[in-house]
């Protein structure tokens, strides 16, 4: 990102706490969000950054689409979506997967799959794969969570196991979050096109 030599100034300053007096049009917003990136990339790391979510209950689905389509780049990132997404609905006869393509959400062409293992073509939907994976990625630093995302944190503390088996109740956006998590083979870039390998972008591989 390109700054004027004052927001290098105050973005260069050893101090923890940066307080800024100015008048405006000085790029205030816009040096916050050099920082902000600056902080969150951290080269050949792959640090998952969870931020915003988002939870509603009994709601059709053009309601959550307006929503989903609110966000920057819901033209070109890719929605993830559970094999539950082929249900039909009992009036229209629509899979819930193509009412949200009908509100023009980026679902991906195919339901939610882990990654397959070296050969296979298929990976399946184990949770507990997820679940380690996730795990992983928090002990190691490479999965980091707004402090904003109250309902995340919410669900978070909730999520537990009985008789060793994971409880599903209230567990929306903790399994989104594995969707998302075991999906970043998936990821794009605004340029990236699609084939008929899957996504491609200037920065994109793959996996």
């Amino acid at each position: 990102m390109k700054l004027t030599q004052p927001q290098k100034e105050i973005l260069n300053h050893p101090a923890r706490f940066k307080v800024v007096v100015s008048g405006r049009r000085f790029g205030k917003t816009y040096a916050s969000i050099a920082s902000l990136a600056k902080h969150a990339s951290k080269p050949n790391t792959k640090v998952m950054y969870v931020a915003p979510s988002y939870r509603m209950a009994k709601q059709i689905p053009s309601y959550h689409a307006s929503h989903i389509n609110e966000r920057e780049g819901s033209d070109y990132i890719p929605i993830v979506w559970p094999h539950d997404g082929y249900q039909h609905d009992k009036g229209s006869g629509v899979t819930l997967a193509e009412q949200y393509r009908d509100n023009y959400v980026n679902m991906l062409p195919f339901h939610f799959e882990n990654p397959p293992a070296l050969g296979e073509k298929k990976g399946g939907n184990s949770v507990e794969a997820g679940i380690m994976d996730m795990l992983a990625r928090m002990e190691q630093g490479k999965f980091k969570v707004f402090n904003t995302c109250y309902d995340w944190f919410e669900e978070y503390r909730l999520y537990h196991r009985k008789d060793g088996k994971i409880v599903k109740i209230k567990d929306d956006i903790m399994s989104a979050t594995r969707y998302g998590v075991m999906s970043l083979r998936h990821s794009t870039t605004e340029t990236s096109k699609w084939n008929s390998k899957g996504r491609l972008g200037p920065d994109v591989a793959i996996v």
